[in-house]
C-alpha cells in the first residue's frame, strides 16, 4: 500500500453532470483510465463489472471509469455506444471535456492504459496499476483484496 494525496478533478459524465473527487470523500474510489479502443482495457471489463456486481450494494465504494486518450471527435458518443453494445454499467467520466487535454490522467501520472488507481475514504491513493488480466476471477479478488485492505485499516479520528 502506498499514501500519497490523489489529485482532486471535476469531470463530466454521461449525462453532461459534473463530478468531483472531493465530493466523494468518505468513500472508496476505483478509477480505472481507458479508451475504446484500448484492447488490454476491453480485455479487463468482465472482470471490473464483475468486482462492480460484487460491491453494487455497498454505498462505500465508487467505481469511476475514466475515458481517456480516445482520439474521436465525439467520445461521449462513442463510449455510450460502447458500453451499450456491451451491457457494461460503468460510471464514465471524461478526461477529455472541458478540461486541458488529458488533463486528470497526466496528474495521476498515466503512462499506459488501462491504469488503476484505488484512492481510499481520506482521499489518499492507497493502490496503482497498470495493465490488466483478461481472467474475471483474477480481477474479482485483485480489487477485493484491495478493497478489503483499505476497509479494515484503522482510520483516524477526526
Amino acid at each position: 500500500m502506498i499514501k500519497k494525496t490523489a489529485p482532486d478533478f471535476t469531470l463530466e459524465d454521461l449525462n453532461g453532470q459534473k463530478v468531483s473527487l472531493s465530493d466523494l470523500k468518505g468513500k472508496i474510489v476505483i478509477l480505472d483510465f481507458w479508451a475504446t479502443w484500448c484492447s488490454p482495457c476491453i480485455q479487463s471489463f468482465p472482470g471490473m463489472q464483475a468486482s462492480i456486481e460484487k460491491y453494487k450494494d455497498d454505498d462505500r465504494i465508487k467505481f469511476i471509469f475514466v475515458n481517456t486518450w480516445e482520439s474521436d471527435i465525439n467520445p461521449q458518443e462513442k463510449v455510450k455506444t460502447f458500453l451499450k453494445n456491451n451491457n457494461y454499467l460503468f460510471n464514465v467520466l471524461f478526461d477529455n471535456s472541458n478540461t486541458p487535454v488529458n488533463a486528470i490522467a497526466t496528474s495521476y501520472g498515466v503512462r499506459g492504459i488501462p491504469h488503476k488507481v484505488v484512492i481510499d475514504q481520506n482521499g489518499f491513493i492507497r493502490f496503482e496499476s497498470s495493465g490488466s488480466s483478461s481472467n474475471i476471477n483474477s480481477i474479482v479478488s485483485e480489487m477485493s483484496a484491495k478493497i478489503e485492505l483499505i476497509l479494515t485499516e484503522p482510520q483516524p479520528n477526526n
